[in-house]
């Protein structure tokens, strides 16, 4: 299938920094991706900085790349409506829950933060609905919005 140029090329507010292509200049002048995040919400950081510093991000609609997020699947809600899931490990929410939040404190005067934070309760929700083990996601995601409160970056070490 044929695109035009106005289909295939977007600009976008974020975008998943697997198989993405950054102009060194660009990856300098922000100070590139934050360690200190360790895993999740690496990319939308790197982004937010880079539109920050007057840069855009630009998707090629017509690129495919096969990549896993998570174990995936699908889950009866109360038996009776399906539900597609991605679920991940109890540490993995861990960081997503610590990320999300930094992500929003860090960047609140660029973002629309009660959208931000509606995004970050129903991604946790979902975490915890599908999770194999509740009460140590549920125990992940309290320690992982503590630590984003308190500052807390870096490896989880439980």
């Amino acid at each position: 299938m044929e695109t035009s140029g106005a289909e295939q090329l977007e600009y976008v507010y974020a975008c998943m920094t697997s198989a993405s292509l950054t102009r060194l200049e660009a990856w300098k002048k922000t100070g590139g991706f934050r360690e200190d995040y360790f895993i999740d919400f690496v990319d939308n950081e790197f982004c937010m900085k880079l539109s920050l510093n007057g840069y855009k991000v630009l998707r090629d609609n017509t690129c495919r790349m096969s990549h896993r997020l998570g174990e995936t699947g699908v889950q009866k809600i109360l038996g009776l409506f399906p539900y597609r899931y991605a679920r991940h490990s109890p540490k993995r929410v861990y960081y997503m829950a610590r990320n999300n939040a930094s992500f929003i404190r860090e960047y609140k005067e660029n973002l629309p933060v009660p959208k931000e934070k509606l995004k970050l309760i129903y991604v946790l929700w979902n975490e915890w609905l599908v999770a194999k083990n509740r009460h140590e996601t549920w125990k992940c995601i309290r320690q992982g919005l503590k630590d984003a409160k308190e500052g807390k970056m870096g490896e989880y070490e439980r």
